[in-house]
């Protein structure tokens, strides 16, 4: 229990130092080079929700890969706490 809430502390002053608004916003970078039809690029843009959704993926990535003891939902409760508390009107 101890490890789990010393964890927690280190994941929290992570996100704190690496996930700002601005990385939240930052465009998805989508190759679009093998796209051979308008219709095609246009499929290949990503949907706000889409977005958001693809931005905690990264997020999590990035926690697991810091904190490989982490479980993903322990990452995901904490990134969603995050988040909510930082960025949410």
């Amino acid at each position: 229990m101890v490890q789990e809430k010393e964890l927690t502390v280190k994941v929290k002053e992570w996100l704190q130092e690496n996930v700002t608004k601005e990385t939240l916003q930052e465009p998805v970078t989508i190759d679009a080079s093998d796209a051979v039809s308008d219709e095609e690029v246009e499929a290949s843009i990503v949907s706000e929700e889409l977005f958001y959704l693809d931005r905690l993926v990264q997020i999590r990535n990035s926690v697991k890969e810091t904190f490989p003891e982490i479980t993903d939902a322990h990452a995901d409760h904490l990134i969603e706490e995050y988040i909510q508390a930082n960025f949410e009107e």
